[in-house]
């Protein structure tokens, strides 16, 4: 068995990692994986999160996807991620102001949908009441 596949992880704009890994562990729709040389060849979604690439130096790389396919060949790894981006890039500040403003958009969603229930029931209201008048 080889000490190492070749790997690259490209998104739509980019390539993102091309090299020789030791393991890429990475979160499939079936849950988490480890791809070492020799793995039987797959092809999977994935779920958004870390990807961890493990080079043949023994460092680690660590990358987030939004999502995307794996495919596993016994020539390499192919990732076609729909954004990636390095953990180290990431704006943790920039992260947890997305979050809040998320989470506002939820709220904003919830009393607009809840407005929108009120008036259904208004207007069952007054076509019942409609009905009775005549």
């Amino acid at each position: 068995m080889a000490a190492s596949v070749h790997c690259e992880i490209v998104s739509a704009s980019e390539s993102i990692f091309q090299g020789s890994v030791k393991m890429l562990v990475i979160t499939g729709s079936t849950g988490e994986m480890g791809i070492m040389p020799g793995h039987a060849a797959l092809l999977s979604d994935l779920k958004p999160g870390p990807v961890r690439i493990i080079k043949t130096d023994d460092t680690e790389e660590v990358y987030f996807l939004s999502g995307g396919y794996v495919e596993v060949q016994p020539s390499g790894i192919a990732v076609l991620a729909d954004t990636a981006i390095r953990a180290d890039n990431i704006d943790e500040a920039a992260a947890a102001q997305a979050v809040k403003d998320a989470e506002n958009d939820v709220g904003i969603i919830a009393v607009t949908l809840n407005i929108l229930k009120l008036h259904r029931c208004l207007l069952k209201l007054l076509l019942s009441f409609g009905r009775y008048a005549r």
